[in-house]
């Protein structure tokens, strides 16, 4: 009976030679797992059952030496000092999220743009610290209420979110346009004069401002504002002619014509029946009457119902006490615009000149309809600001907006109702 050799042990020393030459019987280096966690991989290295066949002269396979177990040991031993110093340090060495609320922000306005304002206000609810991300997640809420039509609810949440994070134009503006609408005319300038600091380039806040003032009546402030807006889009043409509007309302038509005639080299507008008409109003208020005429008339035919040019008309018939032909300038431009006090106020006195007392007499009425009708929406308005959150002076006002046929400001007074 014979002795079986192990398998590791050639059975000659030519097996053990040709063995010993071919890649495939060397013992592999050890893994990356293996490191880790000093598995087979090293104990394998470390202790081979047989390092070179007794007989024969064939090199022996590997075997770590001393220097390699010293690197292998500071290796290991180099990671588990770093562990234990981080540990100790407060910090895990392992993944986490990071601080705050930014993972439910994304989500909320992953709802948000996907038209679901219910479940990106669910998704934001249980913000009720002021841990990073608080303040953008305020504002997921104010878009989400205010697309719901809870105004007064979405501007409790967008001063939230800006005190908690102020750096949010996009926010502020919003703000400010519902704080416009409820009519806080101070706080939405506020909030519009912050949100033209956080984005200095950009005209829109400085745009919205100047019709803001105009609104408000303050001409100066609103001019100052479409001003700055004009530096910032000076290609911006309907921006221009809100200035130059602006300007000849608080009657500095010098201004008004330097703004206008400035080089603008987007287009051509020398033929623009809205130019024409302008110029010819700013040359009627700086005496020039020949020139305020062909303007006017160059106006009018492109346009008959631009008001600019049917004023100028007006205003020079009646001062060559061409009545009739004021009458009709005067008519024309208030089916454009029956709410105009100023056109309301020179068609009654050239009907009274003309002896025409009854239609006199109408006209004033009309006109202090109309001058009744805005003292109460300028009450109501502050009554608003005082009270948001009541109702009823919001429906009062949609009820005059619909009697002086503003449909977009009915409706959505009639919507802050809800």
């Amino acid at each position: 009976m014979s002795t079986r050799l192990p398998r590791l042990i050639p059975a000659s020393p030519r097996l053990a030679s040709s063995r010993l030459n071919s890649t495939e019987s060397l013992p592999k280096e050890p893994s990356a797992s293996g490191l880790g966690g000093m598995g087979s991989g090293v104990s394998t290295a470390m202790n081979p059952t047989l390092d070179a066949p007794e007989h024969g002269t064939a090199r022996a396979r590997w075997r770590p030496t001393v220097l390699s177990c010293c690197l292998i040991s500071l290796a290991v031993a180099c990671v588990v000092l770093g562990v234990w110093s981080l540990a100790r340090s407060g910090v895990s060495p392992f993944h986490q999220s990071p601080p705050g609320h930014w993972r439910t922000v994304r989500k909320a306005r992953a709802y948000f743009d996907r038209g679901r304002p219910d479940l990106a206000l669910k998704t934001v609810l249980d913000v009720r610290d002021e841990a990073p991300g608080a303040g953008e997640a305020m504002v997921v809420a104010g878009f989400s209420l205010m697309r719901m039509g809870k105004l007064n609810d979405a501007r409790l949440a967008l001063q939230r979110g800006l005190r908690l994070q102020p750096r949010q134009p996009r926010a502020a503006r919003v703000l400010a346009a519902i704080l416009l609408f409820l009519g806080d005319g101070p706080g939405g300038i506020r909030w519009l004069e912050h949100a033209a600091k956080l984005q200095p380039d950009d005209a829109q806040p400085w745009r919205t401002l100047g019709k803001v003032h105009h609104d408000l009546g303050d001409l100066e402030q609103s001019a100052r504002c479409y001003t700055e807006a004009l530096k910032r889009a000076p290609d911006d043409e309907p921006l221009r002619l809100q200035l130059v509007e602006t300007l000849i309302d608080a009657n500095q038509p010098t201004e008004a014509r330097a703004t206008l005639s400035a080089p603008n080299t987007a287009a051509d507008h020398s033929s623009d029946p809205m130019r024409l008409g302008l110029s010819a109003r700013i040359a009627l208020d700086l005496g020039e009457v020949e020139l305020a005429q062909e303007s006017a008339g160059q106006a009018l035919a492109l346009a008959p119902e631009n008001r600019h040019a049917l004023w100028t008309r007006a205003m020079i018939a009646r001062r060559n006490n061409q009545l009739p032909l004021a009458v009709d300038a005067l008519e024309g431009l208030l089916k454009t615009r029956p709410e105009d006090l100023a056109a309301l106020t020179q068609l009654a006195q050239v009907q009274a000149q003309l002896g025409h007392r009854e239609e006199a007499a109408k006209l004033m009425e009309r006109q202090k309809v109309v001058t009744d009708r805005l003292a109460a929406m300028d009450l109501l308005s502050k009554q608003i600001a005082d009270q948001p959150s009541d109702p009823e002076p919001k429906w009062k006002m949609g009820l005059l907006a619909r009697e002086a046929s503003q449909w977009e400001l009915a409706a959505n007074c009639f919507r802050a109702t809800l």
